[in-house]
């Protein structure tokens, strides 16, 4: 999630790229192009379409919509199937714009012991100034996650089965119910009760969160078919 959450960041942060052509010469086919060619994406497979329904909306620095789309993307070690995301109202002076609705689909983010952690979307909504992104991972995804980073801590277990707000695992025979929760914009796993037979279960952190990271989680939620995250993402700084 940490991964996908900066891949947005920069998905923003080609606003800047567009401020730096687009206003010299206030042309859609020059903004497009200043997309394409930016440090974010050039090489790789992505359409952009600039929408200025008039000429005097171009000159006074502002684009309709901005839409940007491709396959098989590559930031770093994430993935991305899918990207289709479009601004609107788009200020090419300050790189704010009114309204963002896109989506993010089939990405595959690093895991433990060298193994990819499927994500099955990120829908993200918002403006410039604050962006919301909620990330879908099915359950078969957070069952073998769980069962990889709890066997490395030391701790087997066997079966996972995600229900309504918690997640059974089994430990030695027991089942034993955890609950995913956020201690700032770390997801942990705690156990329900935090101790079995006068032994205290270890807490394990999934997520950490990282000095000056540009978004914070705010929600996670289970359910028997996965788990959705919510988090808040900053958008580009104006200027």
């Amino acid at each position: 999630m940490r991964g996908c959450l900066g891949f947005i960041v920069i998905v923003l942060a080609i606003i800047a790229v567009i401020a730096l052509l687009a206003v010299r010469f206030v042309v859609p086919e020059v903004t497009a192009a200043a997309v394409r060619d930016s440090p974010y994406f050039q090489g790789q497979p992505v359409t952009v379409a600039v929408d200025s329904s008039l000429p005097g909306i171009a000159l006074q620095g502002r684009v309709d919509s901005i839409s940007i789309s491709g396959q098989n993307l590559h930031e770093g070690s994430l993935t991305i199937g899918r990207l289709d995301v479009t601004l609107f109202d788009v200020s090419l002076l300050d790189r704010s714009f009114d309204r963002l609705a896109g989506t993010l689909g089939s990405l595959a983010l690093p895991g433990p012991n060298g193994a990819s952690l499927a994500l099955d979307a990120v829908q993200l909504s918002g403006s410039s100034g604050q962006i919301t992104a909620t990330a879908d991972v099915a359950a078969a995804v957070v069952a073998e996650t769980l069962k990889s980073r709890l066997d490395a801590s030391g701790l087997p277990v066997d079966p996972v089965t995600l229900g309504n707000g918690q997640i059974a695992i089994g430990v030695a025979g027991q089942t034993i119910e955890t609950r995913l929760a956020l201690a700032g914009s770390s997801v942990v796993l705690e156990f329900v009760p935090p101790q079995i037979a006068g032994i205290t279960l270890p807490q394990l952190t999934l997520v950490q969160e990282t000095a000056g990271q540009p978004w914070q989680l705010t929600a996670i939620d289970v359910t028997p078919a996965g788990v959705r995250i919510t988090a808040l993402v900053a958008g580009p700084t104006p200027g």
